[in-house]
């Protein structure tokens, strides 16, 4: 099914670019899914997996932005550089907020702990040092990694 969800990229990609974003955060909600519904025949709640879903949309719409002047009309080149970026960080915003809210143990608080750290760090990059979103993207791989751990614990 991933497999089947992930070929398709090339042709939305072409097709309809400003879905690509939506596109891979759904996409990769699904392996999560999946892992979860094995591990007990039961789905667990969709909010589980929207604050996975933000985050991705996020790293997606990161990436787009050193690309904006290459790329066809995606969610980027619609939205503009500077209003792409802070959709980045209010994208991971929601994301760790629902994570934190989603939270009910706290063992299970040190995830979003660790994502506002990383959060902070980003927006530390961003304003003081100017570092640009080519470079911001390193925080992104934790940023998608805090939810997806929710997600399995």
């Amino acid at each position: 099914m991933l497999f089947i969800a992930l070929s398709n990229y090339s042709f939305i990609k072409r097709n309809f670019p400003s879905l690509k974003n939506v596109y891979i955060a759904l996409s990769s909600t699904l392996p999560l899914a999946i892992i979860d519904f094995s591990s007990d025949g039961l789905f667990s709640s969709p909010w589980l997996f929207a604050p996975l879903a933000l985050a991705v949309f996020a790293r997606e719409l990161a990436c787009d932005i050193p690309d904006i002047n290459g790329d066809d009309a995606t969610i980027a080149v619609r939205l503009g550089e500077r209003m792409s970026s802070k959709s980045v960080f209010a994208c991971y915003s929601v994301s760790l907020s629902l994570l934190t809210i989603l939270s009910n143990s706290e063992r299970e608080f040190v995830i979003p702990a660790v994502g506002w750290g990383l959060l902070a760090l980003y927006l530390v990059f961003k304003v003081k040092y100017r570092w640009s979103e080519r470079r911001l993207i390193l925080f992104s791989a934790p940023l998608v990694i805090c939810p997806a751990v929710l997600v399995l614990n």
